[in-house]
């Protein structure tokens, strides 16, 4: 009994060869026959010789295809949690034969699917093994209904193995599940069946041969069209032929180009036909190699072709390549993990997956990627501060549906309401008020009264000139009485609960505080101090922005409130992860040029200012240091100079609020630093706090270089174009 009989045996099916046209129906593509339909033996080879072999172009985007599909390995993946990870049972899609790699698995699988449609696999003595396209039959066999009615569904028998081409003793039969069958485009004639992506482009791969062959003959031919040669009187046969033939022999083919031609007799000599240029060669040519690609899902400048790369750009190069990974080749890992999963045995709970992690060319999406899922992590946090339960957070996220939170009825210390007078008032939820000490003494100064009737007190340690708006500070403490670690200040006096705070203000040991205006008065003291939280960051801001307004309002020069002293542990806020590097010795890409430099010579804005960013970064493109523009979370960047102005930055926040910030654009790097721009930066950061953390996207330069080497290339240039740092000097303290 052959293979064939016994496995349609064992199912009860007819079990003869001549029953199986009556039974099953062999379907594979393209047929040539009415029950048994088989891949075109001689189509498949023509496509491998002629479409893949013969034409640049089909090969190009091939080659483009496969190169990138066989980067990703595999994985299990947890069909709950999402994560991925290794398991023996992988083994074989690791190592599939002696001496074979997964990517070289997947090139086979691609391959087979770009020329035929559909790729089969199986394992046979532990090795897995690939079957020609084109001599396998899938068998498939009627179904009836309940009804008594044949159904337009049909069910899969399995597949048949004719090595001879035709079904044989030496035919093999396989069951469903013995075949990983992969075939990414169905065939919408059969759908048991793929269909190659070169279907719909056939007759652009024909027309590009077709022009490939002209441009030969063109060149062939002297590389100039036909030649019509005249004579006044009318020459005999014989002479005619001659004629022709001499001047064939002479001037034909491209070692005879270019020599001059010499006639008599009077002849005269008339180019007839058209040139490349008079018919449009190039881009008749660019328009199908165009179609071409795009059938096969990649985009004609990621393959090199002409219309793709005219159209093409630095910057959008990497759209094009997130395009190509995210519409073609992710569905295609997909759809061969689902193929793959029955050759290895996949634990309950888990589904093969594909991982590329290390695909270098896709290095910049997983960036991307994980600037989603810290901001994500961030919206977590910030939930989690706000009272809701941790177990609904991460659904809530990744659904972006706050419907599916749960709030534990516990409401943050920030939102409490303020005490009465000895009441213990406390929010619902919340722990219970104690009832404030009336006759309890007081270390505090004084409030000095000043017109108006407002009082204003000194600080406890500082100068009697330093005041502060006491009422605000008393209002904003009256929720932290007694709740907080009670130290010396530096005066040596002990603080009382109105005033809580911790620490020397120094950079080691900064003002620890839960008090944001507390917190803005010693940042206007040039101190260092330390938040609770970003809310408290925010209010911070907005107290500094008040000050700020009030010392104009009154003729007086603002402190810097350098807000690179201000910090809220776990977060970057503002200068967390600076590189340390002064704010003077920073290189300056915009300012005021050298008189007779070369900036000098561009056009200025009314300061007299100049901006050479942009040519900055076609200084780095011309060394080798592609950059691209993009939209990136405020938050996902840090700085790299340790100063920044918070007047200014409180006041593009301002004009960020209101609209009326002009547009533009900074200058990053790949480790996420800022390199030009830091306090639109950190305006863009004190917008995202006081919207409650909600993600502020700007726009960026992203150079693909550290921070230290784009800032070594932009204090260089802008040296040689004569905008020197605000230092005046050409020393810098960082190398």
């Amino acid at each position: 009994m052959s293979i064939l009989r016994r496995g349609a045996s064992q199912r009860g099916r007819p079990t003869g060869p001549d029953d199986i046209g009556e039974a099953y129906v062999l379907t594979t593509s393209y047929g040539v026959g009415e029950t048994k339909d088989r891949v075109n033996p001689a189509q498949y080879q023509s496509w491998a010789e002629n479409g893949y072999k013969g034409n640049s172009i089909v090969a190009a985007v091939l080659n483009v295809r496969i190169m990138l599909f066989s980067e990703a390995s595999f994985v299990l993946r947890d069909i709950d949690t999402k994560e991925t990870r290794w398991d023996d049972a992988l083994s074989i899609l690791e190592t599939p034969w002696p001496g074979g790699t997964t990517g070289d698995l997947l090139s086979i699988m691609e391959s087979d699917v770009s020329l035929a449609g559909n790729n089969y696999l199986t394992v046979l003595d532990g090795e897995i093994v690939r079957i020609p396209p084109h001599l396998l039959d899938i068998v498939t066999a009627p179904i009836i209904d309940s009804r008594g009615q044949e159904s337009p569904r049909r069910d899969l028998v399995g597949y048949l193995y004719s090595p001879d081409g035709v079904p044989s003793e030496r035919s093999m039969f396989f069951a469903p599940g013995e075949i990983a069958h992969y075939r990414p485009l169905p065939d919408p004639m059969k759908p048991w069946l793929g269909m190659s992506w070169l279907t719909p482009v056939v007759r652009e791969i024909n027309n590009d041969i077709a022009m490939g062959q002209y441009s030969e003959q063109f060149f062939a031919n002297a590389a100039v069209p036909n030649l019509l040669i005249t004579y006044r009187e009318k020459l005999n046969d014989k002479v005619l032929e001659r004629t022709r033939d001499a001047v064939r022999a002479k001037h034909g083919g491209i070692d005879q180009a270019f020599q001059t031609m010499v006639l008599d007799n009077g002849a005269d000599v008339t180019v007839i036909g058209n040139s490349f240029e008079q018919i449009s060669f190039a881009s008749v040519r660019a328009a199908g190699e165009t179609r071409i690609a795009a059938a096969a899902g990649v985009p004609p400048m990621i393959v090199g072709l002409k219309e793709g790369l005219q159209a093409s750009t630095l910057a959008n190069y990497r759209e094009a390549l997130d395009r190509f990974a995210n519409l073609t080749l992710r569905p295609l890992w997909r759809n061969a993990c689902g193929s793959l999963s029955s050759l290895v045995s996949v634990p309950d709970g888990a589904r093969l997956w594909y991982d590329t992690t290390d695909i270098a060319a896709l290095r910049e999406a997983e960036t991307e990627r994980a600037a989603i899922f810290q901001t994500k992590a961030a919206t977590a946090s910030t939930l989690i501060q706000s009272g809701y339960k941790s177990e609904s957070i991460p659904a809530a996220v990744e659904a972006a549906d706050l419907k599916l939170l749960q709030h534990t009825g516990l409401v943050p210390v920030q939102l409490y309401e303020p005490k009465a007078k000895g009441e213990g008032a406390a929010p619902p939820g919340g722990p219970p008020g104690e009832p404030e000490d009336e006759t309890e003494e007081s270390d505090e100064p004084a409030p000095v009264e000043e017109p108006g009737g407002r009082s204003r007190k000194p600080c406890e340690g500082c100068g009697d000139s330093d005041l502060f708006d006491a009422d605000r500070l008393a209002d904003s403490h009256r929720h932290l009485a007694g709740k907080h670690d009670q130290r010396t200040h530096a005066g040596g006096k002990a603080l009382g609960a109105a005033t809580p705070y911790a620490g020397s203000g120094t950079k080691d040991d900064p003002y620890r505080t839960p008090d944001p205006l507390l917190a803005a008065k010693f940042l206007g003291e040039d101190k260092y101090v330390q938040l609770e939280d970003t809310h408290q960051a925010s209010t911070m801001l907005d107290e500094v922005a008040r000050m700020v307004e009030d010392a104009e309002a009154k003729g007086e020069k603002a402190p810097v409130y350098d807000l690179c002293k201000a910090s809220v542990p776990g977060t970057n806020l503002f200068c967390a992860e600076s590189k340390g590097i002064k704010r003077i010795e920073m290189p300056q890409l915009s300012g005021k040029p050298v008189p007779g430099s070369k900036a000098d010579l561009l056009p200025k804005n009314a300061k007299g200012e100049v901006d050479i960013k942009a040519a900055f970064v076609q200084n780095l493109h011309d060394k080798g240091m592609m950059s691209r523009p993009m939209k990136v979370d405020a938050a996902y960047l840090r700085a790299s100079q340790n100063e920044l102005v918070g007047r200014q930055v409180v006041g593009m926040r301002d004009a960020l609020e209101r609209g009326t910030l002009p547009a533009g654009s900074i200058i990053v790097t790949k480790d996420r630093y800022v390199v030009d721009g830091h306090h639109r930066w950190a305006a863009n950061i004190a917008y995202e706090l006081k919207r409650g953390g909600s993600r502020v996207e700007m726009d960026v330069e992203m150079v693909d270089a550290d921070i230290i080497t784009v800032l070594r290339e932009a204090w260089t240039f802008a040296e040689e174009m004569g905008i020197p740092p605000k230092s005046g000097s050409r020393s810098r303290t960082w190398s």
